[in-house]
């Protein structure tokens, strides 16, 4: 069985790649993983690429050279990582087809930031025309349509940029597992509030949230101004809600079409977690040809007003009837479920989702987002726990079962 694997960086210049590329690495020495080697567009032009130079010809060239190597070096066995520029789709699609175990990370940046933290001041002289060629100014960049991992290196610190890395190696079985690490005293004050506190870990095995900090909601929200946009009806608001907060851990979007037939097929992610029902948000095709696959929108309520935003984009055809019949066992439009199916339109768009912030509670005091809830069991002290669910007012029968419940569980 084949140990090692390819993953690509791609981006601007000064988008981070190298940096991220290092975090990467690191960690991945730090779990023991054997055999890590970095390849950087800098250094393998000193090397083995020398004399290229930035021409089109030129650079799919450069490409084609390092993916031979990185290639070579996952058939032995290592995790190569690759820091590169690689502008263009097709000479990137020709490095993935060389590696079966092919990881892309598109460093997602802002022009504004990249001038800012440009080391060389290259972005500086090529607006002002003093170089040619300078991809991003005068020369394209061609984004990632499909990345695997998509990290926006002006809103995200290095370690949550690798992170993302990481725990996408993790859940595609390119590297092992690791138990989350529980910190105690000086150290545990720097780290956001555990969200185990010795429970059982959430479905999936870890739980997500996607609400933004304060500072990039807003940045986010500036930028969100300017993007193409999708309107949530009152269910996939909800929906929204659920898998910012959450709810539907392992979850961090509405899925894509190779979850989607998953679990529509076989009840499960890719990753074998169980899961019944597809989360998904259909949109009419009008909307689907404003946006762009692999880009950003921004998901807007009811009023028009941006709630948050789904990233790195995927479009793809539900067939209702098929749909209908694995997941309920019936086509009959007077089911709920088959009806609401029937209802939406046929194209579906997949991505991460980012909620700008929770919605004012009716109920504040009683309204548990999935870690408040954890915390409070915790608090308490209940090892076994007893939940219903209910959307009516609670009767005599209800009173009985909860009554029951009480007598074998510690807390309800």
């Amino acid at each position: 069985m084949q140990t090692g694997f390819v993953v690509w960086f791609t981006g601007l210049p000064a988008s981070g790649k190298t940096t991220l590329a290092k975090a990467v690495e690191q960690e991945l020495k730090n779990r023991g993983v054997p055999h890590v080697q970095r390849l950087d567009g800098d250094i393998v032009r000193q090397d083995l690429t020398r004399d290229l130079g930035f021409s089109k010809e030129d650079r799919d060239e450069n490409i084609r050279r390092v993916s031979f190597v990185a290639a070579l070096l996952a058939q032995n066995g290592v995790a190569a990582l690759c820091a590169f520029v690689s502008p263009y789709r097709e000479a990137r699609k020709a490095a993935r087809a060389r590696a079966p175990r092919f990881v892309e990370v598109y460093c997602r940046c802002d022009l504004s930031t990249l001038i800012q933290r440009d080391p060389k001041g290259l972005y500086k002289k090529a607006l002002a025309g003093e170089i040619k060629g300078f991809t991003g100014i005068d020369d394209p960049y061609e984004e990632p349509e499909n990345p695997e991992v998509i990290c926006d290196t002006a809103r995200e610190t290095v370690a949550e940029s690798a992170a993302k890395v990481i725990r996408y190696l993790e859940e595609h079985g390119f590297i092992p597992a690791r138990a989350p690490v529980v910190l105690a005293g000086a150290a545990a004050t720097c780290q956001p509030q555990a969200a185990d506190h010795g429970l059982i870990p959430p479905h999936g095995g870890r739980l997500v949230e996607r609400v933004l900090p304060p500072k990039q909601a807003e940045a986010m929200r500036r930028e969100a101004e300017s993007l193409p946009r999708i309107k949530l009806p009152p269910y996939h608001l909800r929906e929204l809600y659920c898998l910012a907060t959450g709810v539907y851990s392992p979850l961090t979007g509405f899925m894509k079409e190779r979850a989607y037939r998953s679990v529509v097929e076989a009840m499960r992610l890719p990753d074998a977690t169980v899961w019944p029902l597809p989360i998904v948000l259909p949109v009419q095709d009008e909307v689907a040809e404003s946006l762009r696959p692999g880009g950003m929108a921004a998901l807007v309520g009811p009023d028009g007003a941006p709630l948050g935003i789904i990233e790195g984009m995927e479009f793809y055809q539900r067939d209702p009837g098929w749909e209908a019949e694995h997941v309920f066992g019936t086509q009959d439009p007077q089911h709920p479920g088959v009806a609401r199916l029937l209802s939406e339109p046929a194209t579906l768009v997949g991505g991460d989702v980012w909620l700008f912030s929770l919605p004012p509670q009716e109920f504040p005091d009683i309204s548990l987002t999935p870690r408040d809830t954890r915390t409070a069991i915790a608090a308490r002290g209940w090892r076994t726990v007893a939940a219903f669910q209910t959307r009516n007012p609670l009767h005599r029968a209800h009173e009985y079962l909860l009554r029951c419940a009480l007598e074998v569980a510690d807390g309800l």
